[in-house]
């Protein structure tokens, strides 16, 4: 074999070698670009993960924050309804007592018992009490609950019962709220205040 053969040999066997050097670079360089792709899908997919689990246990630790509330501002109503029952019944009784009425606060004086409401007065009544049902939920129209009210000379009310349930609680306990937001009751075209008056409440009043 001439030498210029065998040289050429040789750079061809070395131009081979160089070729399947870069190749093997370039397939370790795509191997790598898919390791590092698919590294960082797993980080997104993973930081997703966790991002949901963060919002979900906000929703959860709101609405019980949100229940929290709500059974808390239930109880104070409760408490203050309480309460304004409980001075209500003592405004009573003080006035029961200054007026030397005896038996207690369920004590009517002969003037009141012979005095009775005109025939016009059920329509005042009604007209008070209608904005002041602020039911957040519907009841059945035929619920009727009668609600017995005291009150002062000068138609503040001191107290308030059910004299007749409705037979729903929950449409009863409307009702006494309602006569609660009334706070006095209208008065008469002799300008007196008819007491103990019923009053018969309707979801649809």
């Amino acid at each position: 074999m001439k030498q210029a053969d065998i040289a050429t040999a040789q750079k061809k066997k070395q131009e081979e070698k160089k070729r399947e050097l870069e190749e093997k670079k370039a397939e370790e360089l795509k191997k790598k670009l898919a390791e590092k792709k698919q590294e960082e899908l797993e980080r997104k997919q993973e930081e997703k993960k966790l991002a949901d689990a963060k919002k979900k246990e906000d929703a959860k630790k709101l609405a019980e924050k949100k229940k929290q509330d709500q059974e808390r501002k239930a109880a104070e109503d409760l408490r203050a309804d309480r309460a304004a029952a409980a001075a209500r019944e003592d405004q009573m009784r003080r006035i029961m007592g200054q007026a030397g009425a005896s038996g207690g606060p369920e004590a009517r004086g002969s003037a009141q018992q012979s005095s009775g409401p005109s025939s016009g007065y059920g329509g005042r009544v009604a007209a008070r009490v209608k904005p002041n049902i602020r039911s957040p939920i519907e009841y059945p129209s035929n619920l009727v609950t009668d609600i017995e009210v005291r009150s002062s000379p000068d138609g503040n009310i001191v107290s308030r019962r059910v004299s007749r349930s409705s037979g729903n609680d929950a449409w009863d306990d409307q009702a006494l709220r309602a006569i609660d937001r009334m706070g006095s009751m209208p008065k008469d075209v002799d300008g007196r205040v008819p007491s103990p008056y019923t009053i018969g409440i309707r979801p649809n009043d």
